[in-house]
């Protein structure tokens, strides 16, 4: 089996573990090992997809066969220390990420790993040492010296351990744990001051998390400041026989703020207090049923109607119970029933047409009880609202957009109505209809800041620039915590050409949320685009984290690895992109220019075979393979495949330019100056092309045509010294102030590259 075949099963593969599919994965990878039992590659993956689908055993003993058949390979050792890691057999897991840091002691992963096997064994000493190991190799992971701090602390040694934690935060600024860590240091060193402070930290990055109210409550309370309503609250239900009006008031205050759980115990409190209290019991509904405890919402609905059968709102609370609960039939008969009793309250239809349409795939009747309720309340705004929706369901968009359209005619001002209607119109592409809608639905909702978010995507969408940036932009002033809008930003700005301004935008974007892949990407592209290496090689190197099997990112930070002259990195990074998408072009494009700089003619010329295979012949990769040909010397294989090349010659006037630096790369002038005409006349405004076919003229002896190419290249860039240069020796000779020599070798091929991308970049 080739390897070809081999790379292919091995996609196979991947894509079946990408799916969960492991059984198949496994049964694509023994079709490899039927034939070579031995293939190291084949049993890595086979174990690691066993290990993946939770088949330990198996995956144990295929490693332990692979490192017999090859002992000094770090993988297998780690993967075998994961999989110890799992059964808790820790020192068992310490044996093996020790071996892998000796066979492969620049790995970060294993050095980690070995940690924090360390460290669950309460070694902490030596877990220490081991986390600053793992650091040297990746300095700028926050969570390497999260650990190293937890282990100093872990010996007493605070003052270091509050160094780390610092450097983390450094490092990572929106790192939730790393500041609890920290603060629960503080507060056992009684610094309660920097503690609070730590808690405001998280309350900044995360306003929801419960834990960080709490915690800064707590010290708050132990140092006698007291703040906001609901803590004055808390106070009060702490009195003895506070009676059951501050747990109620305190539950509907938790409710509001959206943290139920609280809340439901507030309201269990006042309804142990106040048993025949109906709005007690009705507000413990809604909590549980915000809480998705439904079945307990339900109870609590019933008693309120034992009390009051025609309580309207625990009606409608016990409806939404039987909606969340799935029990249909009940739903159904219930609506039915309260319909008859008051059928102009619009729930009653919406819950029954909604769970029909959606739940029991009963569109028909669920469109005849929309009907039903339109025919008693023509204008509902929800109803209206559901009947689009279900036309959309039912793929009769053009009726939902008809519907909306005449109410809108009766009902300009209706928020929910326009907004259906621009976002439909948004689907249909019909752009311009969209942003309209979208623009006067936020000067009737200016609060509503996504609205801004929807018109600035139309606008774009459509082409229009400059207005999409404005409606980012004040979408960011209303809320500048929302990274989707600041990502969308930059990537106008950098669809208007300001770079620098899409990447301070891009950066925001990846500050608020450090775990998107795609606005790392972008900042990586722009930063690309920039000159600003360093930094695209920090944020790509991110993305790939993030998502370690998107062949885009690893491709991208192979060119930039390239373009910093880290030529093994980025030749690895290629790899990575090429083992995640054998197809990938442009990836082995990649690969094969760090082949070159590396002086691997051979392996260069191995990658082009593949590429042409893969694709077929076509002339950018036979282009590509004749000029590593010529430069290897190796001049009459090369002009065999330039000869191919010719097939393909296009009406691209690139193509012809590069055919023609690649005849006069060998002296055969003549068929150069037939590309070098043929591409003038495609693209006459380009000087450069003028410029080396002045140059091929002058070294096949045509001086005078070379001048007139010089004074063409000269007439469009009066700057261009090369042509400058080129000319003056042509009138020299021509005026007899210098004799003509014969070129063995032409003075212009430091002008032809034998990488085509760079030569392609000269010219245009």
């Amino acid at each position: 089996m080739d390897n070809r075949e081999k790379d292919l099963l091995m996609l196979r593969a991947a894509e079946h573990v990408k799916h969960s599919e492991y059984d198949m994965a496994v049964r694509v990878i023994d079709q490899i090992l039927s034939k070579e039992p031995h293939d190291h590659l084949a049993l890595f993956n086979k174990a690691s997809t066993l290990r993946t689908a939770g088949q330990t055993d198996d995956a144990e003993y295929l490693l332990k066969r692979l490192l017999n058949l090859k002992s000094q390979v770090s993988g297998p050792y780690h993967q075998l220390g994961l999989i110890s890691q799992e059964k808790g057999e820790l020192e068992s897991a310490l044996t093996y990420f020790t071996k892998a840091t000796e066979i492969q002691p620049l790995s970060a992963d294993s050095w980690f790993e070995r940690g924090m096997v360390l460290y669950d064994l309460e070694r902490f000493k030596e877990a220490e040492e081991i986390f600053r190991h793992a650091s040297v190799f990746d300095p700028d992971n926050p969570g390497v010296w999260d650990q190293i701090a937890l282990c100093c602390q872990k010996q007493g040694n605070y003052e270091e351990a509050i160094r780390c934690y610092d450097h983390a935060l450094e490092l990572n600024r929106h790192a939730v744990q790393i500041y609890f860590h920290k603060a629960a240091l503080l507060e056992q060193m009684g610094d309660r001051h920097q503690e609070m402070r730590c808690y405001d930290s998280i309350i900044l990055i995360d306003p929801e998390n419960i834990f960080s109210w709490l915690k800064k409550g707590l010290a708050l309370m132990l140092c006698g400041e007291y703040e906001l309503s609901l803590r004055y609250l808390s106070v009060a239900v702490r009195h003895e026989n506070p009676g059951y009006m501050p747990y109620l008031l305190k539950g509907l205050v938790l409710a509001i703020l959206n943290r139920n759980d609280e809340a439901v115990i507030c309201f269990k409190e006042a309804h142990i207090l106040a048993p025949g209290d109906c709005e007690i019991s009705l507000h413990l509904g809604k909590a549980l049923g915000s809480c998705m405890r439904t079945d307990e919402a339900l109870d609590a609905f019933e008693n309120v109607l034992t009390i009051k059968p025609k309580h309207r709102e625990a009606l409608e609370g016990k409806a939404r119970a039987l909606y969340h609960l799935n029990r249909w039939a009940e739903l159904f008969d219930f609506c039915s029933q309260n319909r008859s009793i008051d059928p102009k309250n619009s729930i009653w239809y919406l819950l029954e047409a909604r769970a029909r349409g959606w739940q029991t795939d009963e569109k028909e009747i669920a469109l005849n009880v929309i009907l039903q309720g339109l025919s008693v309340l023509p204008h509902d705004e929800s109803l209206l609202c559901l009947h689009s929706d279900l036309l959309v369901a039912i793929n009769l968009t053009d009726d939902a957009l008809d519907l909306l359209a005449h109410e809108l005619i009766e009902e300009s001002t209706v928020v929910s109505i326009m907004y259906r209607f621009a976002t439909l119109h948004a689907k249909k592409e019909n752009y311009q209809i969209a942003s309209d809608y979208f623009d006067q639905i936020y000067k009737i909702r200016p609060e509503e800041s996504q609205v801004l978010y929807l018109a600035g995507e139309a606008y774009e969408r459509m082409g229009n620039l400059e207005t999409a940036l404005e409606r980012y932009t004040s979408a960011i002033c209303e809320d500048p915590m929302d990274s989707l809008v600041w990502l969308v930003r930059g990537r106008v700005l950098l669809n208007m050409g300001e770079a620098e301004d899409a990447l301070l935008s891009l950066k925001q974007a990846t500050s608020l949320s450090d775990e998107w892949f795609d606005a790392w990407m972008l900042q990586g592209k722009i930063e690309i685009e920039l000159g600003y290496l360093d930094e695209a090689r920090k944020s790509l190197t991110y993305a790939t984290v993030l998502i370690p099997d998107e062949s885009e990112s690893w491709r991208l930070l192979g060119d930039v690895l390239h373009n910093l002259k880290d030529i093994n990195p980025s030749r690895i990074a290629y790899e990575r992109a090429l083992a995640i998408d054998f197809s990938d072009h442009e990836a082995r494009r990649g690969k094969i220019n760090a082949h070159l700089s590396a002086a691997e003619i051979e392996e260069a010329l191995g990658e082009y075979d593949i590429a042409l295979s893969l694709k077929g012949e076509n002339f950018w990769d036979l282009y590509g393979k004749a000029m590593v040909l010529f430069d290897a010397n190796r001049v009459q294989e090369g002009e065999i495949i330039l000869e191919r090349a010719e097939a393909f010659v296009s009406e691209d006037p690139k193509v012809l330019f590069c055919l023609a630096g690649g005849w006069g790369a060998i002296c055969e002038f003549e068929r150069a100056e037939s590309f070098y005409a043929a591409s003038c006349e495609l693209d006459p405004e380009n000087s450069k092309v003028w410029c080396l076919r002045g140059h091929s003229l002058r070294d096949a002896g045509k001086f005078d045509e070379a001048v007139v190419c010089f004074n063409r290249a000269l007439e469009i860039d009066p700057e261009d010294s090369e042509s400058h240069s080129g000319k003056e020796i042509c009138m020299d000779i021509l005026e007899g102030r210098t004799l003509p020599y014969t070129c063995q070798r032409p003075d212009h091929d430091k002008n032809i590259n034998t990488n085509s991308d760079q030569q392609l970049k000269e010219m245009e």
